[in-house]
């Protein structure tokens, strides 16, 4: 006789950031930790995926090509069927008041990245 355990589905992290070194960075190394990771370009990609299926978490980048990151959250945190997804803000942009109202608001961790040109 065996017995079957259920296996838990990995968590899936949608990675925003309009940087495809970056992405793939992100990829690869959440990947190794077993996380699902789904890379997304644009705020418009990542709502779209965000509508198509269950996201654990998102790790954001706050300049996007089609809009700021913390639009991107401010529409997430209305959505009553998505505010649950954990955000982890990761940028080279310099953080005005505002948008630091935005993240202390939703207590948005924030990882201050390299301002030289490179990933992180």
């Amino acid at each position: 006789m065996s017995i079957r355990l259920p296996v838990a589905e990995p968590p899936v992290v949608l990675a925003v950031d309009d940087d495809p070194n970056v992405r793939t960075i992100l990829a690869e190394e959440l990947g190794y930790f077993g996380y699902s990771v789904l890379p997304t370009a644009s705020g418009a990609e990542a709502l779209a995926a965000l509508e198509r299926q269950h996201i654990d978490g998102m790790i954001l980048d706050l300049v996007l090509p089609d809009m700021h990151g913390c639009e991107l959250i401010l529409r997430l945190k209305g959505w009553a069927e998505r505010r649950h997804v954990a955000i982890l803000v990761i940028t080279g942009a310099n953080v005005d008041a505002p948008q630091l109202e935005v993240l202390n608001r939703f207590a948005i961790p924030v990882l201050e990245g390299d301002r030289t040109g490179g990933p992180f």
